[in-house]
């Protein structure tokens, strides 16, 4: 039974494999124009092809195109099956065949890739030798049929031959075209120098030679297809020859077309490709001229030898059909992009080069670095620090009412003998409320604040200087405490921020040689040239482009930052772009990948104020922070204890590349401050550019990331904010996708985060806002805790860009 389950299992996949493929296919053609015209194209050939006789009776050709083709094997089998059965019953064989051979590939390239993704090229993904295995075994069972058919007889022999040797040898010579990865569009509207060999590689300029030599095969095998076609005496072959040449010379030059036209033309007769040699050779040579006057001294050309050789008779079997192609091409090809030469090339290359010079300076002095970043946040860190720090040195008003209070006990607990002497403490403890509110406006008690009467007096003198000495020595404890010399360990802090931030710094000021590579190579693959790019920095990397754009449509081109964002595998900003004579430039920044929206809830669980502090924010930097700090206790020192570590955090994580040593300030900070004083603290940071998320506990609950139906739990067993002497805090790396949701909250919430109610209402959540989840949450929390604790609730849900 398990045999059958993983053979089923096996089928399956390879036939959602197929759909897959077929899916995407038309997926991809769905926007433009440019896709379906290629699909037409190959349809188109692979028909002409699958009826080109060769030799012996054989057809090879359109089983070769269906075995070479890298993608679209199954347009070339449609258009090959359909073509071979207009042959006849003998036809019929070759269709299935085309047929076969498809699903062969499907099998072979499957097998190659049992991982891959339904991206079309998978399917057809294998190396050239499988592709010409796969067309020897179509070409095989047409052999096998023949000899089946007919018997063993010399014709079926050398036709079998012919159909084993043929399409494997035909599936090689095409297979050069793909070797560079050249998309037509480059062909017919790129701007670089495509066959250059000057500054190449020996393996590149193996692969220059042999796209060329595969293209010259794949024309010849075309026009020689086309041959046979005629309407009204005007032959297709010559048109198609005549419009390749003017084509190709117009675009690569004389040596170039003559190739061309001597390859197009050499099929159709052997005594007129001369002419096409010499139209290459002429449309090249005088294009400077303009593409009509180049156009008719080809045409002379062409006119002149085929009078010469043929007389009246040839000049009517080649004129007219180049009369109808240079009608096509003039309006066709004007606007064609003609080939640079190499010193062209290095003049823009070098313009180019110096304009992204100049940029560079530009952008590494007006680059505002993380030390600016991190001196601003240490100037924002002092101000609350000295903030608290003259909170610590006043006197809380609970303080002055315990100190009046104090006093007057003491003195009548020590006076026994004063008559009526409770009356007497009564009347003082009377004044209790106004003396507290003298004290905690800084000013000292006089006798005449007390109202007594005239024979206390001596008491009011007494009481009140009791008082102002209290007061006095209480406010110099807190001076000394609160003045107390920074912790050494404090500047090895402010040392590794420092370090950190001068790193950072240096990164992104400095070239990113893979990354400019990577860049260099995605807009050579557009056909671009002349150009020069470079792309700083590592984190948020900053690319500057400048390249020849007379008329600013090539670097302002849809497909510019695309295949530019998909080479460095990060999103881009918006462009800025400038203009220099000739040349424009255009400078722009990564942008984020993500964004989080947040939604907080909290709800105190006494009358006193909540002793949680939550906050989400984003910094200029491009990165997301989310907080619950939870102070220690209840009521105001809670409150006063997760505010400051909170106030603390906003400025220290402004830059995010020192989370660890910043909890470490904070925590040193913390634990200086007056009476008991400490917050836990959970902490998620998300790096909105390229996605690096991280959750640093110090004593909070639990976390968890909603994925679709599963839940990650994230916890640790660490120490709050203050209470040790070193930071205990533990970071926590997360893996973060597009719909995630990141639930935070504090321990009046869940202590361990393993409730049954809560597990199950997050589970069962299921693409609602922030707001309502963390509604939700708060909610069950209520109805299902009994602890009088605070209770907050912090979800944020995560969208790609």
């Amino acid at each position: 039974m398990q045999t059958n389950s993983s053979e089923k299992t096996v089928k399956e996949g390879f036939f959602s494999r197929i759909w897959s493929a077929i899916r995407a296919s038309f997926e991809k053609r769905r926007d433009g124009i440019e896709a379906p015209l290629y699909d037409i194209a190959i349809i188109f050939i692979s028909f002409l092809f699958s009826r080109c006789h060769i030799i012996f009776g054989a057809h090879p050709l359109g089983l070769g195109l269906v075995a070479v083709l890298p993608s679209r094997a199954w347009l070339a089998a449609i258009g090959a099956a359909i073509g071979s059965l207009t042959l006849g019953r003998a036809g019929i064989v070759y269709s299935v065949i085309a047929v076969i051979v498809v699903f062969l590939r499907v099998i072979i390239s499957g097998a190659e890739n049992k991982t891959g993704t339904a991206e079309e090229s998978t399917l057809f993904s294998e190396g050239i030798l499988l592709r010409m295995a796969s067309a020897v075994i179509g070409g095989f069972i047409a052999a096998a049929y023949e000899i089946l058919l007919n018997g063993f007889s010399l014709t079926s022999v050398a036709f079998g031959a012919s159909m084993i040797i043929l399409p494997p040898l035909v599936t090689f010579a095409l297979s050069g075209i793909f070797e560079l990865g050249i998309s037509p569009s480059i062909v017919f509207q790129g701007t670089g120098e495509l066959f250059s060999v000057k500054r190449a590689t020996n393996a590149e300029k193996y692969a220059v030679i042999f796209f060329q030599g595969s293209a010259l095969f794949a024309l010849f095998l075309l026009s020689l297809s086309l041959k046979e076609y005629e309407l009204l005496g005007i032959s297709a072959g010559y048109i198609f020859s005549s419009l390749t040449t003017i084509f190709v010379a117009r675009r690569f030059g004389a040596l170039r077309g003559a190739a061309v036209g001597f390859a197009t033309s050499v099929g159709l007769s052997g005594t007129f490709s001369a002419a096409f040699t010499l139209v290459g050779i002429s449309v090249g040579a005088f294009h400077s001229l303009g593409l009509l006057l180049s156009v008719v001294i080809g045409g002379v050309l062409l006119s002149l030898w085929a009078g010469y050789t043929e007389g009246v008779v040839g000049f009517l079997s080649l004129f007219p059909e180049y009369a109808i192609s240079a009608a096509i091409s003039i309006p066709l090809f004007k606007k064609i992009k003609l080939e640079r030469t190499e010193e062209e090339l290095e003049t823009a290359e070098s313009l180019a080069e110096d304009m992204v010079g100049t940029m560079a300076l530009s952008y590494k002095s007006r680059y505002t670095g993380s030390l600016d970043t991190l001196g601003s946040s240490f100037s924002s860190i002092e101000n609350v620090a000295r903030a608290a720090r003259d909170r610590d040195r006043r006197l809380a008003r609970e303080e002055c009412q315990r100190i009046v209070t104090e006093c007057i006990n003491e003195y009548f607990d020590t006076s026994p003998h004063i008559p009526n002497v409770e009356d007497a403490r009564a009347a003082f403890m009377r004044c209790v409320d106004s003396l507290t509110t003298i004290i905690y406006s800084n000013k000292a008690v006089s006798p005449g604040e007390f109202n007594t009467p005239a024979h206390l007096s001596r008491i009011s003198l007494a009481i009140s200087e009791a008082i102002n000495s209290a007061v006095s020595t209480l406010l110099e404890e807190k001076f000394e405490a609160a003045s107390s010399d920074t912790a050494p360990e404090d500047f090895g802090l402010l040392s590794s921020l420092l370090g950190a931030a001068r790193s950072v710094d240096n990164r992104e000021r400095t070239k990113n040689d893979n990354l400019t590579n990577l860049a260099r190579e995605a807009l050579s693959e557009l056909g671009i040239s002349g150009f020069c790019v470079t792309v700083f920095g590592e984190r948020r990397p900053h690319l500057i482009l400048a390249l020849e754009d007379e008329a600013g449509t090539l670097i302002t081109a849809p497909n510019v930052i695309p295949k530019i964002e998909a080479a460095l595998g990060f999103k881009l900003d918006k462009p800025e772009y400038y203009r220099r004579g000739k040349m424009a430039l255009m400078e722009v920044n990564a942008a984020p990948k993500y964004k989080i929206a947040t939604a907080t809830l909290a709800l105190s669980g006494t009358d006193e104020p909540s002793g949680d502090t939550a906050e989400s924010f984003d910094t200029a930097e491009m990165r997301h922070f989310s907080l619950i700090a939870d102070g220690m206790g209840s009521g105001e020192i809670a409150m006063s204890a997760s505010h400051y570590v909170s106030e603390l955090l906003l400025f220290a994580l402004e830059f995010g590349d020192g989370i660890i040593p910043s909890l470490s300030l904070v925590n040193n900070l913390l634990k200086r401050r007056q009476g008991e004083c400490s917050s836990s603290l959970d902490l998620f940071s998300l790096d909105l550019i390229n996605g690096e998320a991280a959750f640093y506990k110090c004593g909070a609950a639990p976390s968890y990331i909603k994925r679709q139906s599963s839940l990650y739990r994230i916890r640790s067993r660490t120490q709050p904010l203050g209470l040790s002497l070193t930071l205990d805090a533990e970071k926590v790396r997360a893996q973060i996708s597009d719909g995630d949701y990141i639930i935070m909250f504090s321990d009046g919430i869940s202590e361990d985060g393993e409730e049954p109610w809560l597990v199950e209402l997050i589970s069962k959540a299921s693409d609602v806002p922030p707001e309502a989840l963390a509604e939700a949450i708060l909610k069950g929390a209520k109805k299902n805790t009994d602890a009088k604790d605070d209770l907050t609730v912090l979800v944020g849900r995560i969208e790609a860009l």
